[in-house]
């Protein structure tokens, strides 16, 4: 079902492991010294992840989102 979805505030399902180690390049739930964000960017990131939880919110089947669900690319 999720690979169905598409929203340009989600990252394409294109396959899932459950079994094996999780590498993600950054999860906003870490901390970082090394990479500030300014409050501008914070905002963009909010606001992107607000979209994309309110299409999931409305099209996809009931799942966990938290904290470590926002990865991004730093």
């Amino acid at each position: 079902m999720l690979s169905l979805l598409h929203h340009q505030n989600l990252v394409n399902l294109i396959g899932y492991c459950a079994d094996g180690e999780m590498k993600i390049n950054r999860s906003l739930d870490l901390p970082s010294n090394r990479n500030r964000l300014d409050w501008n960017t914070r905002m963009k990131i909010a606001a992107g992840a607000a979209k994309g939880l309110e299409y999931l919110h409305d099209k996809a089947p009931t799942g966990e989102v938290d904290s470590t669900s926002p990865v991004l690319e730093i």
